[in-house]
């Protein structure tokens, strides 16, 4: 009788072994520049990710927390494709610096350093594994995209491998299963604490507590899973008392150093992560 339950027992734990190798997971992307980015934002970032990356294991993501060092370019160009993940409904989030050339193609910058363009990251999105992409990073939502000849232009559609979404995800949202967050212009830091986002907010870092009430709503981290609209009105009242998202100073604009800027989303507002 012993022999039995030391059989049962080996097979038993040989299952709870095995069985993360055959189920697949969810791909939860997670990436940080720190280069050039001020050691307070620094700080609020990598507790951001850390914070997402929990979540998104709880809500039963293969969460790969890739801030600082491991934002390579490898790993950005990977995480477009969700590193192979043929499960699909994959989600990807960037934090750091992010720009665009006199030629129109943007770019996002790894921890070294180095800039990595939208016509890099366009081929590895082929499969369209990644369903929502959210770049905190200036300027990358300033277009949808468009294809001109060979080049790919535009972050949305590099990230998500087509033009077909619609320009206001909030409130048109297309319900085709895929959506873009950004900003057109300078991109405020976690850390940023100027008036315009301060005020009406009891939070010490407004933009990080709205990132993170987002993502837990987003994730389900409350009692449900909210859709991204939902989720974005959410974090909209916990932070600045707005019962809508398209109330607040992130989506109706605010003034940057090189004029002005917003929130966008692109695409399907109505998306629930898997």
């Amino acid at each position: 009788m012993i022999r039995v339950y030391i059989i049962i027992l080996v097979i038993s734990v040989a299952s709870i072994i095995t069985t993360p190798f055959i189920v697949t997971a969810k791909t939860a992307s997670i990436l940080g520049s720190r280069y050039d980015v001020p050691s307070e934002e620094v700080e609020l970032d990598q507790d951001f990710a850390d914070f997402l990356a929990t979540a998104a294991s709880s809500a039963g993501y293969n969460a790969r927390n890739m801030y600082g060092s491991d934002t390579t370019k490898s790993n950005i160009l990977q995480a477009a494709g969700a590193f192979g993940d043929p499960g699909a409904n994959d989600f990807a989030f960037y934090i750091g610096h992010g720009g665009c050339t006199s030629t129109i193609h943007f770019y996002i910058i790894t921890d070294a350093g180095t800039n990595v363009y939208d016509d890099e990251i366009y081929p590895y999105s082929a499969d369209r594994y990644v369903i929502f992409v959210n770049l905190w990073a200036c300027y990358q939502g300033g277009m949808i995209g468009f294809i001109s000849g060979d080049e790919v232009r535009g972050m949305p559609l590099a990230w998500l491998h087509t033009t077909d979404l619609s320009g206001d995800g909030y409130a048109n949202p297309d319900g085709k299963g895929y959506a873009f967050l950004g900003f057109t212009g300078e991109a405020p830091g976690l850390s940023n604490i100027d008036e315009q986002f301060t005020s009406g907010s009891s939070c010490l870092y407004p933009l990080y507590s709205f990132a993170t009430e987002f993502y837990a709503t987003l994730l389900g981290c409350y009692a449900e899973k909210r859709d991204i609209r939902k989720a974005l009105d959410f974090a909209s009242w916990q932070v600045w008392g707005k019962e809508r998202f398209s109330e607040t100073v992130l989506y109706q604009g605010f003034s940057t150093s090189k004029g002005s800027s917003k929130m966008v989303l692109y695409g399907d507002g109505t998306l629930t992560l898997p």
